[in-house]
């Protein structure tokens, strides 16, 4: 296996294990909305199957479907339901705050009709982030989503997606936990 392989299986273990920490400190049985519960699962879940995949080469054929789909699923969900839940736990009506869980039906609507999604996906990924920039600008914590250009020549795409992930789920969980209307 390459060192890249063991890259991003490190990178899926450590996602791994922020999930299961985000999962624990929210109390997810707590909560009538259970949409962060859901997002942290599903990161977790294929954390796991990212895991298997990257690091055992004989085996990936075993776990290949399963990623792909997680991986997919992980892009449209995870985004807007912690979004959803954001807005929920700072008080907002729960149909504004549905709208970005819906807004994702639409890439998963393509999905399944085997269209072309990316430029979809991408549009969501974008007004979800603007959303969550919006509730973090109103409430003024510094919890907010922030991006910054490196230079990361050794690493792979995955492996930034992954640490770009981990800090995600580790900050939404702060931000979800500073405002706990559940």
């Amino acid at each position: 296996m390459s060192d890249e392989g063991y890259s991003t299986s490190f990178s899926y273990l450590l996602l791994a294990g922020t999930s299961t920490y985000c999962l624990k400190q929210y109390q997810c049985d707590m909560c009538s909305w259970r949409l962060a519960c859901a997002s942290f699962s599903l990161i977790l879940l294929n954390a796991i199957l990212g895991a298997l995949y990257w690091g055992n080469d004989s085996g990936k054929e075993v776990v290949e479907k399963a990623y792909e789909l997680t991986s997919f699923m992980r892009s449209i969900f995870a985004l807007p339901f912690i979004v959803t839940q954001v807005w929920l736990e700072y008080g907002y009506e729960c149909e504004i705050a549905g709208f970005y869980s819906i807004i994702c039906l639409i890439p998963f609507h393509l999905y399944l009709g085997n269209k072309t999604k990316q430029p979809v996906i991408d549009i969501v990924v974008a007004v979800n982030s603007t959303a969550l920039g919006i509730v973090s600008f109103i409430y003024l914590h510094s919890l907010h989503i922030s991006a910054r250009n490196f230079d990361f020549d050794e690493s792979s795409v995955v492996d930034m997606q992954n640490y770009g992930m981990i800090c995600f789920t580790y900050y939404s969980l702060m931000c979800l936990l500073k405002r706990r209307n559940c």
